[in-house]
């Protein structure tokens, strides 16, 4: 019996272990291999476009983080009501043979609200959103972009510079969402109740992405045929500037 016991113990734990490593996304692209860490949740990946010289990644669930709410001031007893929503991802990124990373660029669609009060009665509402990478590797690059009191919609998004990375590296993204909606009051000089505004503020990421330039090295094979034929044009050249 106790054998029994400890047996499905063992099955569980590796059970669970199998589930947790099922959580981690692993995607196959045609230039590399990207692996999640199972401490960042947000780490959703599905792939939308891979055509050798460009890949784009989606991130859904990073998005969704972001996508926390709307702080509404009639929904606190003090007329002031604050709303955060953080997302974070980490990425080990693993190149196959005969490729490099020349650029990165991530970012969404945004889409914000606010409405300082109603009527006659003040109030304030704001929204703000940040975006930011870091790419770990020696030749790395880090961005981050801002936005604030967003109406609408509108495209955000953030490119490192030119990169020549050939081998394995990763990659940190985090966002952060904050909307704050502030009710006024407009007081009775009678003594009656005060008349208080309702203010909205809401932020939101959607459709997040994550695009990947991708070029191929050329092989020892290749730079030497080069070479060879750059040599032969030069040689070439030579001989018709002497016959001149």
């Amino acid at each position: 019996m106790q054998f029994f016991f400890i047996r499905s113990l063992a099955l569980a734990a590796l059970l669970g272990a199998g589930a947790a490593q099922a959580a981690v996304p692993y995607v196959a692209t045609s230039a590399f291999t990207l692996q999640g860490y199972d401490n960042y949740p947000d780490s959703v990946v599905d792939v939308l476009a891979d055509t050798g010289r460009s890949i784009t990644l989606g991130l859904p669930t990073f998005a969704a983080e972001i996508s926390a709410g709307r702080a509404d001031s009639l929904q606190d007893p003090d007329s002031a009501a604050v709303l955060t929503s953080f997302s974070q991802a980490l990425y080990e990124i693993r190149l196959n043979e005969g490729y490099r990373i020349t650029g990165v660029k991530f970012g969404g669609t945004a889409q914000g609200m606010r409405l300082d009060g109603i009527g006659d009665v003040p109030g304030y509402a704001h929204n703000s959103l940040w975006l930011d990478y870091d790419i770990w590797h020696w030749d790395g690059d880090k961005g981050n972009v801002q936005v604030v009191n967003l109406e609408g919609q509108q495209q955000v998004g953030l490119a490192s510079r030119p990169l020549a990375i050939d081998t394995q590296f990763s990659i940190y993204l985090s966002g952060f969402a904050n909307m704050l909606a502030y009710g006024g009051y407009v007081y009775d000089p009678l003594g009656g109740e005060p008349t208080r505004s309702q203010s909205l503020a809401d932020m939101n990421l959607r459709d997040v992405t994550l695009t990947f330039t991708v070029a191929a090295v050329p092989e020892p094979q290749t730079w030497t045929l080069m070479l060879a034929g750059l040599t032969a044009l030069g040689a070439a050249a030579a001989g018709a500037r002497k016959r001149a």
